[in-house]
């Protein structure tokens, strides 16, 4: 039959005419073709478009062809609806009939045949048979090109797996776009002559070029983002079609690629106003989790949640991959309890068939932390981090990069839990991803970003900022300027700047960020809490510390702070809607207008304490973690009162806040917040008088002082005790801790800090005290 012999043509030339379009495929060529070999065919159909800015080539042996023809259909559609051309490969005239070279490099001679045929192209975009164009309301790959290229850009790839196929880290070659110019034309030559003579696969030789800085690569090469044109494997489709205009499901199962891609045919036919193709969509992401899930279902056993992962399956390798691929997945899409199940059997079936050190049962280890990590079984996620990193020193050795992305892990959970100095010794190991992948790659930015927090979190600000920044220009350039880690770290920046008392720069840093999150089209629930952060920092005055800027502006930032409340409490986050109003109350202390303060504190309080009522752990669908959130929230907002009060001679209520304070921070296992309470009550206490009583709580927390959460909180507390001694007629024990404060300021801050300026000013007050002390009994 004619399309049976379609099939094993050399090289067929396919390409789509322009007609008029709707905003979705609205012609329904080939819809209606009744068979896969019809399909094949009329996706085959059309003729040569001449005046075609980019030609699409695509690689699919007869093998493959049961999802292929949906591609193949997807993108010659793509191609027709915006004027350019689609070409099919089935072979290679160059590569002979050796299947394993074909594997290797066929899409590397695919490349070189379509630069060839299609010299009337400006560019020629490869895609593996199992990736397809999704994104049908504009050209998307005239818009990579003209966000992405330069004039000196002649090839543009997608960055890759940490993990990829080989020893390949940085790219991922299943999608590539490039110029047709003499200097391409010469590249992929000695690509495919590297590819020819060596057993590598086309990423490892194309890393191994762009390392060596092969005809001067580097210049000519550009790396897009990483969920452009492709995404991670965990996380095939991690965006609707306007985002992520390229879906590829390398490595999945051939069931659920024509599942996936049939789906979106038929859809793309169909039409509707709830096609998978429209701008915002997540009907091709769902589709995928439930073609994933049918697959797994159909090789297990067992019902409900009592599965027994691929025990039918004909080839349980890749059907434990895929269950492990559905976990993660689920696992985004907040179903932790199924995600759970996956991942468990995928780590138990990987276990009894492949061994405890196996590259894949170590990969299974790691990813179930992730999963029991979400679903907040932090102890057991804390166990399989290790037992992964562990592992993989074994496996690979200390300094693989698998071990290094290990490392990074286990040390993002142990800074989740507040282990601070642990976390930072394995976030500092990570580092040497950067070296290892380049400093852009998606790895290496997530394990700076995690270190600068670790930083932060220590008080080390100036570290903390600088990594900040430079990571932060990193991200913009190697994930985009508005991808979600790139904002993060733009509001790290801003809040280490508010921090080290840089409140100007902060609230310009806030500002520029708050436009960023206004622009965005659809923005997520993250987006909304950046948002309300940037709101915040913009107002000058974010966490109370400092005067922000003039008086004159306070109208405008309490308006700022309002509406930060509002997007929090939109968005169900009250413990940071009750932030915002402690924050405002700051600014209006800070202000001077102290009535006021005491008002909006009391606010803060009242909405708190609300929140802890109706979310006290035990209640229906109240987890312990949102009960601790709503405890730390009431505690804060009693603290800050119970300080402004006293300021304003009310000691007595006070003293009831801070005890309910302390106690909330201990119900809510924040122990460097409890001590911090405490050790407020305990100065309290002393400058009432009452100094044997503030003595018990002051040892009391001197005694805990390695639990605090920050260097600041250590000096204010032994500073405070320093005081509490001299208050006692204990001159030498005083000036003793006031000199260990100086050193200690000294050395974690610097000696020109304000920190070892304030510690040097106590030591010299209480120096001249004790001098006039002298004086007067003379």
């Amino acid at each position: 039959m004619m399309d049976r012999q379609i099939l094993f043509l050399s090289l067929l030339v396919l390409t789509g005419t322009a007609n008029q379009w709707d905003h979705i495929y609205s012609e329904k060529r080939c819809c209606n073709a009744e068979s896969h070999d019809k399909l094949l065919q009329c996706a085959n159909s059309s003729t040569h478009r001449s005046s075609a800015k980019i030609h699409l080539v695509s690689l699919a042996t007869a093998d493959i062809h049961s999802y292929a023809v949906y591609v193949a259909a997807i993108n010659s559609a793509h191609a027709a609806s915006f004027g350019n051309s689609f070409q099919l490969a089935t072979g290679s005239f160059r590569l002979g009939p050796d299947l394993k070279l074909l594997w290797r490099a066929g899409n590397v001679a695919t490349i070189l045949e379509a630069l060839k045929v299609a010299s009337e192209a400006t560019w020629v975009a490869y895609l593996d048979a199992d990736a397809a164009v999704v994104d049908f309301s504009k050209d998307a790959l005239s818009a990579v090109v003209e966000a992405h290229a330069s004039e000196e850009t002649h090839l543009l790839v997608s960055r890759g797996e940490l993990i990829g196929p080989g020893t390949s880290s940085m790219f991922n070659s299943g999608f590539l776009l490039v110029r047709q110019h003499p200097w391409a034309h010469d590249f992929v030559e000695l690509w495919l002559s590297k590819l020819s003579s060596s057993s590598q696969n086309d990423q490892e030789v194309l890393e191994k070029l762009y390392r060596q800085d092969a005809l001067g690569c580097r210049r000519h090469v550009g790396i897009l983002p990483m969920g452009l044109v492709y995404s991670e494997i965990g996380n095939p489709i991690s965006g609707p079609p306007d985002l992520q205009h390229v879906v590829h499901l390398a490595g999945v199962p051939d069931e659920v690629r024509r599942g996936v891609f049939s789906a979106f045919w038929r859809d793309l036919c169909d039409g509707g106003k709830e096609s998978m193709a429209l701008p915002g969509s997540v009907g091709l992401r769902e589709a995928y989790l439930q073609q994933m899930a049918a697959f797994l279902h159909n090789s297990s056993t067992g019902d409900g949640l009592e599965v027994d992962v691929c025990q039918t399956s004909v080839s349980p390798r890749q059907c434990l991959e895929a269950a492990e691929r559905l976990a993660f997945g689920l696992q985004l899409q907040n179903r932790q309890t199924e995600a759970v199940m996956w991942a468990s059997g995928a780590l138990l079936g990987r276990e009894r068939r492949l061994g405890a050190l196996d590259e894949d049962t170590l990969a299974s280890r790691s990813t179930l932390a992730t999963v029991m990590e979400a679903a907040g079984r932090k102890e057991e996620a804390l166990a399989f981090h290790e037992a992964a990193w562990q592992g993989r020193q074994v496996t690979y050795g200390r300094h693989h990069r698998a071990t290094l992305l290990s490392a990074a892990k286990l040390g993002s959970h142990l800074l989740a839990q507040s282990r601070l100095q642990e976390a930072t010794v394995h976030l500092q190991a990570a580092q040497q991803l950067a070296e290892m992948l380049g400093p852009q790659h998606s790895s290496s930015i997530t394990a700076a970003a995690a270190l600068a927090l670790a930083y932060a979190k220590q008080s080390r600000l100036k570290e903390a900022l600088l990594l900040y920044q430079r990571t932060a220009r990193l991200a913009a350039q190697g994930l985009g300027k508005h991808h979600a880690t790139t904002l993060d770290l733009r509001l790290g920046v801003a809040d280490a700047l508010q921090k080290l008392g840089r409140h100007d720069e902060a609230a310009a840093a806030g500002a520029r960020l708050l436009r960023a999150q206004r622009a965005l089209a659809v923005p997520s629930h993250n987006d909304q809490l950046r948002l309300a952060r940037a709101l915040e920092l913009t107002a000058g005055a974010a966490g109370g510390a400092g005067p922000g800027p003039k008086a004159s502006a306070l109208p405008k930032r309490l308006e700022l702070m309002q509406e930060a409340a509002e997007v929090y409490a939109k968005v169900g986050a009250k413990a940071s809607s009750v932030s915002a109003l402690r924050s405002t109350a700051d600014m209006l202390q800070a202000a001077g207008r102290a009535s006021e303060a005491e008002s909006w504190f009391r606010r803060a309080l009242a909405a708190a304490e609300a929140e802890r009522y109706e979310g006290s752990e035990g209640s229906e669908g109240v987890s312990p973690a949102s009960a601790a959130a709503s405890a730390a929230a009431s505690a804060a907002s009693a603290n800050n009162l119970a300080m402004l009060l006293r300021g304003r001679g009310r000691g007595s209520e006070a003293e009831g806040l801070l005890r309910s304070a302390a106690q909330g921070f201990a119900q809510a296992h924040q122990r460097g917040a409890q001590l911090r309470a405490l050790g407020n009550l305990a100065d309290m206490l002393r400058a009432s008088g009452r100094g044997t009583e503030a003595f018990q709580v002051s040892k009391h927390v001197l005694q805990n002082i390695e639990q605090m959460d920050s260097e600041d909180d250590v000096l204010t507390a032994k500073s405070n005790h320093a005081l509490l001694l001299y208050s006692l007629r204990r001159q030498a024990e005083a000036e003793k801790l006031y000199l260990e404060v100086l050193t200690h300021a000294e050395r974690v801050f610097g000696t020109h800090s304000s920190q070892a300026a304030a510690a040097r000013a106590d030591l010299q007050e209480l120096r001249r005290r004790e001098a006039m002390h002298l004086k007067h009994r003379a």
